[in-house]
């Protein structure tokens, strides 16, 4: 786990399809909850054939991006409840989102 209000030196998971790759952070705060945040890359090679990693989507890789947002989505839920179940806190999500509607 990460010290307070710092992302973890590593992602605590990740997942990939293609060239499209989201990572997951956990963060602690200050009272000792649990929150996590995601990112994502596209992975490309240029001209000379060296790989680089790019924020910038095509057409093609946006299925790619809704997949791997579901599954990080999924992650993370099934975390919290991992987290609640063992007696350590989360952060739940402001708003009223209500996973089950997907």
């Amino acid at each position: 786990m990460s010290t307070p209000n710092t992302a973890s030196s590593k992602p605590v998971q990740s997942f990939r399809r293609g060239n499209v790759k989201c990572a997951i952070w956990a963060h602690a705060t200050k009272d000792g909850k649990t929150f996590h945040n995601v990112t994502f890359v596209h992975s490309y090679t240029d001209e000379a054939g060296k790989w680089h990693d790019g924020d910038s989507y095509n057409t093609n890789d946006l299925p790619l991006v809704q997949r791997l947002a579901l599954m990080a989505h999924d992650w993370i839920y099934e975390e919290r409840a991992r987290l609640a179940k063992a007696g350590r806190a989360t952060e739940t999500d402001e708003g009223g989102y209500d996973p089950k509607a997907l």
